[in-house]
């Protein structure tokens, strides 16, 4: 597994839940949930401010970077 660089943490947790949020509120597995969510955590902190594009990109990119199970 290879680490993101933190550059700002702002808004990392805010990110976390909301993936963690949709992914229960959707019904998916729990596996997925998790990693979704710390792809979204992942993509938050690569760049300063708190407000980062999360677009399905940058979720790739963090996906890519969590091993499989």
């Amino acid at each position: 597994m290879s680490e993101t660089p933190t550059v700002d943490d702002t808004g990392a947790g805010d990110a976390f839940v909301a993936a963690l949020t949709l992914g229960v509120l959707r019904g998916e597995p729990r596996e997925r949930v998790a990693r979704h969510a710390v792809a979204a955590a992942g993509a938050t902190v690569g760049h300063p401010g708190g407000r980062p594009a999360l677009t399905p990109e940058a979720l790739r990119a963090q996906l890519d970077r969590i091993p499989a199970t």
